[in-house]
């Protein structure tokens, strides 16, 4: 008898656990509704006038890209799930976003556990909020009224203004103009910590030089797929590292 309930009690465990195994299987395999955002760079100046060589050669430099059609980032957004890849010459950086403020900066076979707060270096309000603390950089947000149709999606204008000079482009007070669709899920992460409080996806992003040029990015295209939710873990094999300062996340 005691054999027998022995071998019960191994046949209802593994049960439990092939069970368990299942539900987590279907819960990788569900299926996402996500946007994959590729950005273009973006560069204009006004003609006629002459300019600094720092200003000037970025602008040259954000043409050559453009001409040569080399992409940025490209962002995979979901309402509760992101996934940004950053591109340069030699390298691909992924900024995994998930649970709203929490990060990981992936790097080869090795993650960095981030907070948001690991992310961003000043405070953003809206227009109609009070500044709570006027001794740091901050940024006002103005959400207007206007529109325009990017990458065939109908967005609005929002008006990032920082308080200080030297935020960007040295000499120079930096304002932003974000031009967000509502109706795409709203994304954040490294670079772009001032879209925290933008109420969509930004899709067209235009940084003020003040120098009568205006720098920034663009969406190409705008893709609507499905994807398992098994795209926003980790390759396996990947070491996560956590920040010197405070405990795991949980």
């Amino acid at each position: 008898m005691q054999t027998i309930m022995k071998g019960l009690f191994m046949l209802l465990l593994a049960a439990i656990v092939l069970g368990k195994v299942q539900a987590q299987t279907i819960v990788k395999n569900k299926l996402l509704d996500v946007y994959q955002i590729d950005f273009a760079h973006y560069a204009e100046k006004q003609e006629g006038i002459n300019y600094t060589p720092e200003y000037l050669e970025a602008y040259e430099t954000s043409q050559r890209l453009i001409t040569a059609g080399k992409l940025p980032f490209t962002i995979y957004a979901h309402a509760d799930y992101g996934y940004q890849v950053e591109r340069s010459i030699d390298t691909t950086i992924g900024i995994m976003q998930y649970r709203a403020d929490k990060f990981m900066r992936i790097h080869g076979k090795t993650a960095l556990m981030l907070g948001f707060k690991d992310l961003s270096g000043h405070d953003f309000y809206y227009a109609s909020e009070a500044i709570t603390d006027s001794n740091k950089v901050y940024a006002v947000i103005t959400l207007t009224d206007d529109t325009m149709t990017v990458a065939g999606y109908s967005c609005r204008l929002a008006v990032v203004s920082y308080s200080s000079t030297a935020v960007r482009y040295g000499d120079t007070k930096m304002d932003m103009e974000l031009w967000y669709a509502p109706g795409l899920p709203a994304f954040y992460g490294s670079g772009f910590d001032y879209l925290q409080k933008i109420p969509g996806a930004a899709l067209f992003i235009v940084y003020d030089t003040g120098h009568n040029i205006r720098l920034g990015y663009k969406a190409k295209t705008v893709l609507k797929q499905k994807k398992p939710l098994s795209f926003f873990e980790l390759p396996e094999g990947t070491e996560i590292i956590y920040p010197v300062k405070g405990p795991p996340m949980r």
